[in-house]
């Protein structure tokens, strides 16, 4: 990823946050995270990152998660007196801003540290910490810092290969259903280590259980109904199905581009947005 790519990826991003035309659509966004910033180095990640930064969407279908590294307690717990913020149960805090959750955690706090995985020390070791490889991506809010991804994010993004990052999961059952989604909605490959993990889950509790799962935390949404044509048995059912289409799903939805022509829908082309005109697909990183 060269300079002009991470500064397109940062760029979008901060215009996310701004809302169209630069106003803040968002009432009450700026100050909360003028306040984060305060407290320390402050990095935006997951979903506001992939879905503005790299797949240029202008507006995110997904919450708004920080990852904070706390120089200032005394100011980060007079942050948390100041809204009504709810704690989630991987130990950041959650708050209702309009139509967005805005989330953020402590780095030190968070599950794959305390769990003694991974080292946390700086906003750089968050990259080390995500179950997968595309989500090792962070966006620092501070002027002058670029971009942090792994080169596994990088090489994940750029040929869209999902795979396991991190091993160790607090909700393995989860993981598994959002890989199945991430590979539905933007037509990504599995790695052969990640289609084995969704296969020891649905041996574990059953592909009933995964599709339950998905109609529950996705109900507008759910996408593992429309994957295979019956529910499969066994783990090693579902791999030799997956392995037959290139670990491929057969019947992706890849809802961020247009594939019906060899260009990208107008919101999101971009003088640094480059597009392979075999496969039509985001090249940014």
């Amino acid at each position: 990823m060269d300079k002009s790519q991470r500064r397109a990826v940062k760029d979008r991003v901060q215009k996310a946050l701004r809302g169209r035309h630069g106003v803040n659509r968002l009432k009450g966004i700026d100050e909360v995270l003028s306040q984060l910033m305060e407290v320390g180095r402050v990095a935006a990640i997951g979903g506001l990152v992939r879905e503005t930064g790299v797949y240029g969407r202008s507006s995110p279908r997904c919450d708004f998660d920080f990852a904070v590294e706390v120089k200032e307690p005394v100011k980060l717990a007079k942050l948390l007196q100041s809204h009504a913020w709810n704690r989630n149960r991987f130990g950041g805090f959650k708050l209702r801003i309009e139509s967005i959750d805005l989330e953020f955690w402590d780095i030190q706090q968070t599950w794959a540290h305390r769990a003694g995985h991974v080292t946390v020390n700086c906003l750089e070791d968050i990259a080390n910490t995500t179950f997968f490889n595309i989500d090792a991506v962070l966006c620092p809010l501070q002027k002058g810092e670029s971009i942090i991804a792994s080169e596994a994010a990088i090489s994940g993004l750029n040929e869209r290969l999902l795979d396991i990052n991190l091993l160790p999961n607090p909700n393995p059952l989860g993981a598994a259903v959002r890989a199945l989604r991430r590979m539905f909605d933007h037509d990504m490959r599995a790695s052969d280590q990640l289609a084995a993990y969704i296969g020891s889950q649905i041996d574990a509790e059953g592909w009933a259980a995964l599709a339950d799962l998905d109609r529950r935390a996705f109900p507008w949404s759910p996408v593992l109904q429309e994957i295979g044509e019956e529910p499969f048995e066994t783990g090693a059912s579902f791999q030799r199905w997956l392995s037959r289409h290139g670990n491929h799903l057969p019947t992706p939805r890849q809802d961020e581009l247009d594939l019906k022509v060899c260009r990208p829908p107008t919101s999101q082309l971009t003088t640094n947005h480059k597009y392979s005109q075999q496969t039509c697909r985001p090249l940014v990183l």
